[in-house]
C-alpha cells in the first residue's frame, strides 16, 4: 500500500519501527476520532436534542464508523509488522521504493 502515510526515508528497521510505532500513534487518533463522529451520528436526535437531517446523521455515523474501522485495521496491520522482522524488512524496502516511482512520474510527465 502505498499513500500519504506510508512513503519513509528510513534507512535501518530500527528507524522504520519507529515511524511505525508513530503511526500507531496517530491511528489511535484516527479511531477516537471516529468514535467520536460515529457517536455524534447516532446520537445526535436522541442525546443532544439537535434536529440534524436523517441524510447527515448518515453521513455523520458511516464516517465515523469508517474511520473506526480503517483506523482499526491499519493499527492491526502495523502491530503484525512490528513482529516480524521479514515482513518489516520488506515493508521498508517497498515504502523506500515510493520516491523512485515519484521519480518516474515526474519523468513522465516531462516528456
Amino acid at each position: 500500500m502505498k499513500g500519504i502515510l506510508c512513503g519513509t526515508t528510513a534507512k535501518t528497521d530500527e528507524e522504520y519501527k519507529k515511524n511505525i510505532k508513530s503511526r500507531m500513534k496517530m491511528m489511535m487518533v484516527i479511531i477516537v476520532v471516529g468514535i467520536i463522529t460515529a457517536a455524534i451520528g447516532f446520537g445526535a436526535e436522541f442525546y443532544l436534542k439537535v434536529s440534524i437531517n436523517g441524510q447527515m446523521m448518515g453521513v455523520y455515523s458511516g464516517l465515523g464508523v469508517g474511520l473506526l474501522v480503517a483506523g482499526t485495521i491499519l493499527l492491526i496491520k502495523n502491530r503484525m509488522l512490528l513482529n516480524n522482522e521479514e515482513k518489516l524488512k520488506a515493508s521498508r524496502l517497498n515504502n523506500t521504493d515510493i520516491y523512485s516511482l515519484y521519480f518516474l512520474i515526474i519523468l513522465c510527465y516531462s516528456v
